[in-house]
């Protein structure tokens, strides 16, 4: 993407539809695998009205210029990540260097 970018703080209208705006993060299961399904709106012409908009000095008034749908379409199932092994900042440098470093022998 160019330009700025934000959630929608309003209801946008998504190819025909009415899209409430979300949270901004997802929160998907580890155990499942999924199908994901990405829907552009406004890609085609979106550099020309930004620059048309910069150039008339309407930078506080940007429409939206691209919109984007994205679903997740649960698929299956995987065995779940196992959490990193917590390490401690001495063990990790010795991997890393092949010995601890001085401060730390």
């Amino acid at each position: 993407m160019n330009g700025p970018a934000g959630g929608a703080v309003a209801p946008i209208e998504v190819f025909g539809r009415q899209a409430e705006p979300g949270e901004p993060f997802i929160d998907l299961d580890p155990a499942r695998t999924y199908r994901v399904q990405v829907w552009a709106q406004g890609r085609a012409d979106a550099r020309e009205r930004l620059d048309s908009a910069v150039r008339s000095d309407e930078r506080d008034s940007f429409d939206v210029l691209e919109s984007y749908v994205i679903v997740f379409v649960p698929s299956g199932t995987q065995e779940p990540p196992q959490p990193a092994r917590v390490q401690s900042r001495r063990d990790r440098l010795a991997r890393q260097h092949g010995k601890p470093p001085l401060n730390m022998r």
